[in-house]
């Protein structure tokens, strides 16, 4: 829905652009749709790569990862359950080089 949604607000930026609308309007409203559309296409593929995981067991989606999954797949499930990876330097506090925050909590690991 949001992305018909957003293709008719393009038509309708365009058809008042046409009947002589301010340049700067069309542009801004423009820019907010294209953003608008890039979202929710991007969640439109992580939707689609999330519902082709089988069976979540180890063995499954490991399967699944190596045989099946693209790398559009890989990186949609990734951006599903990642909020941001931080990488340390070799050095850092506690020895830990990559700290992953999960969505919704935080883990750390690969020292």
């Amino acid at each position: 829905m949001v992305v018909e949604d957003t293709h008719q607000r393009m038509v309708r930026l365009a058809e008042e652009f046409g009947s002589g609308g301010p340049q700067e309007a069309f542009d801004a409203g423009m820019v907010a749709a294209r953003r608008t559309l890039a979202d929710a296409e991007r969640h439109l593929a992580t939707l689609a790569a999330v519902d082709g995981l089988p069976a979540l067991t180890e063995e499954s989606v490991v399967e699944w990862w190596v045989d099946t999954a693209t790398e559009d797949d890989r990186r949609a499930v990734i951006r599903s359950v990642v909020d941001t990876i931080v990488v340390n330097e070799s050095a850092a506090p506690r020895g830990d080089r990559l700290v992953f925050n999960w969505r919704g909590f935080n883990w750390r690991g690969f020292s």
